[in-house]
């Protein structure tokens, strides 16, 4: 059965409404994606990495004679704790994922400062805010006008997506050979500290991106839930 709800949407500064409230109605499919969402959410809020107030507090520093110093990664037990509780986030075939659960309110609500914050939720989420801040080039020529170290044989951006689901599905969350092959051929001369901070870079992001949803679609579904307990029988809170 549908789950009616209100949203009012405002000023982040002023605090004033940016428009009429807007009013739609969740699907039971929308009802069961946000609700696995939002459970997997708090199991992510858990881990110790979020739980220390930031997930990771990587550094990474370039010094005068083009060498890198990393500090901050985490030990292997904390990093496999934050990947295992974003896997139903980042994984395409996971029923709530991120881009499934943003899909689930962007297609209801087409006012334009909500489409504007999913934007950014998603460019944050694919690493896109983070490469504006930098890139972590490694190649043997310049990439894009940037001279990268000469580390290997093609140019690549380490802090992306591809590199990340490369990590990811060659060693983390699965063992495909065929994409430790190509992780190997794109910066296997790199140290894998060097690496490792680049992804963390991206985990960090992505785990920001996710729970700042969840703190959206928690408002949006209690809204739901509340109203739909003043109507009838009360739903299920997420």
């Amino acid at each position: 059965m549908p789950v009616p709800y209100t949203l009012q949407l405002v000023d982040g500064d002023t605090k004033v409404p940016l428009a009429d409230p807007i009013r739609g109605e969740f699907t039971d499919e929308d009802w069961e994606i946000l609700s696995q969402y939002l459970r997997d959410a708090a199991r992510l809020r858990e881990t110790q990495l979020v739980r220390s107030s930031d997930p990771g507090t990587t550094r990474m520093e370039m010094l005068g004679d083009d060498t890198c110093t990393v500090t901050g990664l985490p030990t292997s037990a904390e990093l496999s704790e934050l990947l295992h509780n974003l896997r139903p986030f980042v994984l395409e075939n996971e029923r709530a994922n991120f881009a499934k659960a943003k899909l689930v309110v962007g297609r209801r609500e087409p006012h334009p400062a909500l489409r504007s914050y999913l934007k950014d939720l998603r460019e944050r989420f694919d690493g896109d805010r983070l490469r504006e801040r930098f890139r972590f080039l490694v190649g043997k020529g310049p990439v894009d006008g940037v001279e990268p170290l000469e580390l290997v044989k093609r140019g690549a951006v380490v802090n992306s997506d591809k590199f990340l689901k490369l990590w990811l599905n060659g060693y983390e969350y699965h063992r495909v050979p065929e994409m430790q092959r190509e992780f190997e051929d794109l910066c296997g001369a790199m140290p894998f500290d060097m690496a490792r901070a680049a992804f963390m870079f991206c985990l960090q992001d992505k785990t920001k991106a996710v729970l700042e949803l969840a703190n959206a679609l928690g408002v949006m579904t209690e809204v739901a839930r509340l109203e739909r307990q003043a109507e009838g029988p009360p739903t299920d809170s997420p």
